[in-house]
């Protein structure tokens, strides 16, 4: 997961991004349902984002 795992990684960062500021942005405009769609859409991508460095910490491999 050494290539793809970086790449992975900066997809999930970049959908929290996505995610959390169109949230922001919906509630400023007052739609409070998009907002919150958005907003567990972040915290989707927060809990993918731990599960794949949770992974990636668990299956390293120790240098001997």
């Amino acid at each position: 997961m050494k290539n793809n795992g970086f790449l992975l990684v900066a997809v999930i960062c970049a959908a929290l991004i996505v995610c959390l500021s169109g949230g922001i942005v919906f509630s400023l405009l007052k739609y409070g349902v998009i907002a919150t769609v958005f907003y567990v859409l972040a915290g989707v991508s927060a809990l993918l984002l731990a599960a794949v460095a949770l992974y990636a910490f668990f299956t390293r491999k120790k240098k001997k």
